[in-house]
């Protein structure tokens, strides 16, 4: 295309060059030489323009540019290959009368080269407009695949997050719920049987695994427990039996001796009430053991000091958290927001409520229809007490044994001592207080006990 118009500058500067020999009379030999220089630029021009045309032609792939424009150049060729001879030719005779032929000659090759022009531009157009086309279409095409691309990537993520960090949350959080409560008796949830849920699977395994050892080691440490009980108080029980059995046999011993002299036909009353004075000693011995019993439960108040009651709860759900929880207990706590003292014996009073709760979680083990509610309550009663209350949903005390749950070896347990609340009252009312029962509204036992609250400077 862009030799097209070098051609014509080329073709219009021969016309003009016969015009200027015909009207200005140069000479023959500076004619040649100009007529020879400006034949040899439009052949020049023709073959580079052909040379071009013919690159042109290899670069279109589907020859559509060849068969549109080929037939019009190759007749501007010709055309221009004729008007170059013709002037070769008849470069010696230029004269005015061959005006007209040159005249047509070139108008002739003008046209062509105009045609010529034409028609590439119309090609070039239609390969534009295609090219435009294929680029849109690729451009289309690419970003329908960068669509496709994105919304897979999308469609992919939102299987990812379905399908792993879903589950991998879900199991996250109940790992940590785990590790803050102990309640191995949780699980995950998992539907698949993929790698999440293999593991998932051999996740609830494992608790599975731990709530039955946990159940194990709870039932080995009660059991433990029980066996050291009993064997304390049979060792206890054996200690207070050898101590009273020798004051009482001496007491039997001694009546048997009164009695022996009283049916005498002249009873010796002298010896009688010497015997019965032994019998008087003996039997204060007895109650001597006894005491000592007691005392050993109550123990001195110097050992006493002032405490925290909230804190020493506090310390024994500590203690028995592992079997709130394995019993799936719900834990209340209603703990008096002002920090009130007593003066108490800190083992003892903590045995007193360690007591308490144990009785209340062992009440709701066999509650199964029913929420387990453990309530725990601190509070300020009258005269200058503490109200400590520990209340369960159990079953509750059958009203016929309510007013025997205190006395000392009664206990309805299979395997209880029955020592537990009657020691627990000792200790209470041996600190100023007083340990009761009622029943709970609308199932369950209360168990409450006051305590003197402790102020500077009353001691």
């Amino acid at each position: 295309m862009r030799m097209l118009p070098t051609l014509l500058v080329r073709v219009g500067e021969m016309q003009e060059f016969f015009a200027t020999s015909i009207t200005a009379g140069e000479a023959v030999a500076v004619r040649d030489v100009r007529l020879s220089a400006l034949i040899g630029l439009v052949r020049s021009t023709a073959n580079e323009l052909k040379e071009n045309l013919e690159a042109a032609y290899r670069g279109n792939r589907d020859g559509r540019l060849k068969q549109a424009i080929d037939a019009k150049f190759t007749v501007l060729g010709s055309n221009t290959q004729s008007y170059l001879s013709v002037l070769t030719a008849s470069a010696a005779g230029i004269d005015a009368r061959d005006a007209v032929a040159y005249n047509r000659l070139h108008s002739s090759t003008v046209e062509h080269v105009i045609n010529a022009w034409t028609a590439a531009q119309v090609e070039l157009d239609r390969l534009l407009q295609v090219r435009i086309d294929n680029l849109l279409a690729n451009m289309f095409v690419g970003l329908a695949l960068i669509g496709t691309f994105a919304g897979l990537s999308i469609f992919i993520a939102l299987l990812t997050h379905r399908h792993i960090v879903q589950p991998l949350q879900r199991l996250q959080n109940v790992a940590s719920k785990v590790s803050s409560t102990k309640d191995y008796n949780l699980r995950a949830e998992h539907s698949s049987m993929d790698e999440i849920g293999r593991v998932t699977a051999a996740f609830n395994d494992m608790l599975a695994e731990l709530a039955a050892a946990k159940e194990r080691e709870t039932a080995e440490r009660v059991a433990f427990a029980q066996a050291t009980r009993l064997t304390t108080m049979g060792e206890m029980a054996a200690s207070i039996a050898h101590e009273v059995n020798q004051p009482l046999a001496a007491i039997v011993a001694n009546a048997n001796a009164g009695l022996r002299w009283l049916t005498n036909p002249a009873p010796d009353l002298g010896k009688v009430q010497a015997i019965l004075q032994r019998v008087v000693r003996d039997g204060h011995r007895a109650s001597d053991v006894v005491g000592s019993v007691r005392a050993m439960i109550k123990r001195d108040v110097q050992q006493k000091a002032p405490l925290q009651v909230n804190e020493l709860i506090t310390d024994v759900i500590g203690l028995l958290q592992a079997d709130i929880q394995s019993e799936r207990i719900t834990l209340e706590l209603e703990l008096a927001s002002s920090a009130t003292s007593v003066l108490a014996d800190r083992v003892q009073l903590q045995q007193v409520i360690l007591n308490l709760i144990t009785n209340a979680i062992d009440a709701m083990r066999t509650s199964h229809d029913v929420p387990r509610l453990l309530r725990i309550k601190t509070a300020a009663a009258e005269a200058n007490n503490l109200l400590i209350s520990v209340a369960d949903s159990g079953a509750g005390i059958d009203a016929k044994h309510q007013d025997r749950i205190f006395d000392p070896f009664f206990t309805t347990k299979p395997r209880g001592m029955g020592l537990g609340l009657s020691i627990c009252r000792s200790i209470i009312e041996a600190h100023g207080g007083r340990l009761w029962a009622t029943p709970g509204d609308p199932r369950g036992t209360v168990f409450q006990f006051t305590l003197p609250t402790y102020n500077i400077g009353a001691l």
